[in-house]
């Protein structure tokens, strides 16, 4: 309910502003997840380990002279988490991976440090929405695993992102270097799936590196 004033907000910062030099401006990039879950199955108080994944996708803003620019992404996530769980009596590890495709709106400022690098500050609503869902769990004792498509997990999940990042002139491109951190807002879990009684939320750290026009 919070994410439709917060992008009138943004947009109303943006275009409220006295009038300058404005552009259009874009990026393709790729990089790596390092998420887990906050939150704990109902069968208990749940340590959730860290998972890496693949994180690739593209901006396309509209940016001030004055360095304000309002971003629109696109990006295809992957997250999860991993854990100690018992199964069937028996202690083993469940990995859960989720795929999505994340539509960021971010506010930026750009500052202008430099000639040829500007270091940049961004934030914003993102909207998540699951693309699949699997599941594996190990059994640390006889070594058998079980991987299935997880049908627990929500269809869409919401938060909030918060980063930074570098660009620099390399060999005639703009190179872009960024990190950001993305805490979800929603209980990913379904309330009549196999994870009744759980409350999970997605946290994950995003690297990405790419290139700008």
């Amino acid at each position: 309910m919070y994410r439709r004033p917060l992008i009138l907000l943004l947009f109303g910062i943006l275009f409220g502003l006295p009038a300058q030099a404005q552009y259009w401006t874009g990026s393709v990039k790729i990089g790596a997840t390092f998420s887990n879950f906050s939150g704990n199955l109902a069968a208990g108080t749940t340590n959730w380990d860290n998972v890496s994944g693949i994180s690739a996708g593209g901006s396309f803003g509209y940016e001030l002279d004055s360095g304000l620019a309002l971003m629109a992404e696109l990006l295809f996530m992957r997250l999860g988490a991993s854990a100690a769980v018992r199964y069937n009596d028996f202690p083993a590890t469940l990995d859960s991976k989720i795929s999505y495709l994340a539509l960021p709106v971010l506010l930026q400022y750009k500052l202008k440090a430099g000639r040829h690098f500007s270091p940049r500050f961004f934030g914003g609503p993102a909207g998540l929405f699951k693309m699949d869902a699997l599941v594996s769990v190990h059994d640390r004792e006889i070594g058998g695993v079980l991987y299935e498509e997880d049908q627990s997990i929500e269809n869409l999940d919401w938060g909030f992102m918060l980063g930074s990042g570098i660009d620099f002139d390399f060999a005639d491109q703009t190179v872009t270097l960024e990190a950001r951190y993305f805490a979800g807002r929603k209980d990913i879990t379904k309330p009549t799936g196999e994870l009744d009684g759980s409350a999970l939320f997605n946290r994950t750290v995003v690297i990405m590196a790419g290139i700008m026009f």
